[in-house]
């Protein structure tokens, strides 16, 4: 936008010094606003880059804190040479 008013400005050319410092002056106020967007944007991604962490920091806390993994299944008996689970055939003898 701003290369465009200043092309335009070549092109009609410079009538009078106060058209000249108008068309200057709105030069000014476009660059000013391009940088306050720059400046913005820049906030605005740092923002997000630090909730994302932040969320990620929750989550892993999350994780750490959640009920912990069932105790580990009874080892298996060995009776007689074989290895016995202790289903429902424990007690029988073949």
């Amino acid at each position: 936008m701003i290369q465009k008013l200043q092309s335009m400005m070549h092109h009609v050319g410079e009538r009078s010094k106060m058209s000249r410092g108008r068309q200057e002056d709105i030069l000014r106020m476009l660059r000013e606003f391009a940088s306050d967007i720059d400046a913005g944007l820049v906030r605005a991604k740092e923002r997000s880059e630090r909730a994302r962490k932040q969320a990620a920091k929750n989550e892993a806390r999350k994780a750490g804190s959640a009920v912990p993994p069932a105790p580990p299944a009874p080892a298996a008996v060995e009776v007689g040479g074989a290895v016995d689970g202790g289903g429902a055939h424990a007690g029988a003898q073949e």
